[in-house]
C-alpha cells in the first residue's frame, strides 16, 4: 500500500471514528427530546383531565341549579292557580287533582333536567379517565427512553465498524 494510500485509508478511518462520534450524539438528543416531549403531553394530559373533572363538577351543579329554578316555577304555577281558583270561588279541595298533577310534572321536568346534567357529567368524566390513562402511558414511556443508552449503543455499534476498518488496515499494512 502506498503512502497516500495508507494516509487516504487512515483519514476514511478518522472519519468514520468522527461520524460514529457524532451519530452517537445525536442518537443520546434525540431519545432525550422523545422523552421529553413524552413528559410534557402527559402533563398535558394531567391538566386536561383536572380541567374535565371541574367541567362535569360545573355541569352537575349547573343541572342542580336548573332542577331547582323547574321546581320553583311549579310552586309558582301552583300558588297562581290556587289564587285564582280561590278568587273564583272553586272550592280548591275539588282542584287538588289538578294541583296535583301539576305537582307531578314540575317534578318530573327537574328529574329530566337532572338525569341530563348526570349524564352529560359522566360523559366529561370518561374524558377526564382516558386522560389521565394517557398521562399514565405517556409517563411510563418516556421513563424507557435512556439517552445515554441510546447514545453509547449507537456509537458502539458504528465503532466496531471502524475497528473492523482499523483491523484490516492494519493487517494490510503489515502484508507490505
Amino acid at each position: 500500500m502506498t503512502t497516500q494510500a495508507s494516509s487516504q485509508a487512515f483519514a476514511g478511518l478518522i472519519y468514520g471514528l468522527g461520524g460514529a462520534i457524532t451519530s452517537g450524539v445525536q442518537a443520546y438528543y434525540q431519545s432525550q427530546a422523545q422523552r421529553q416531549a413524552l413528559r410534557m403531553q402527559a402533563d398535558v394530559d394531567q391538566l386536561n383531565s383536572e380541567v374535565a373533572d371541574l367541567q362535569s363538577q360545573q355541569i352537575l351543579f349547573g343541572g342542580a341549579r336548573d332542577a331547582a329554578r323547574a321546581r320553583g316555577r311549579g310552586l309558582t304555577a301552583r300558588s297562581k292557580a290556587t289564587v285564582a281558583l280561590a278568587s273564583s270561588g272553586t272550592d280548591i279541595r275539588s282542584a287538588l287533582d289538578l294541583l296535583d298533577d301539576s305537582d307531578i310534572l314540575s317534578e318530573e321536568d327537574a328529574a329530566a333536567i337532572s338525569a341530563q346534567a348526570k349524564s352529560a357529567a359522566s360523559g366529561v368524566r370518561i374524558g377526564a379517565i382516558q386522560s389521565r390513562l394517557n398521562a399514565s402511558i405517556g409517563r411510563s414511556g418516556a421513563g424507557t427512553f435512556n439517552p445515554a443508552l441510546s447514545g453509547l449503543s449507537l456509537f458502539g455499534a458504528q465503532g466496531a465498524q471502524v475497528a473492523q476498518r482499523w483491523y484490516g488496515f492494519q493487517s494490510t499494512k503489515t502484508k507490505e
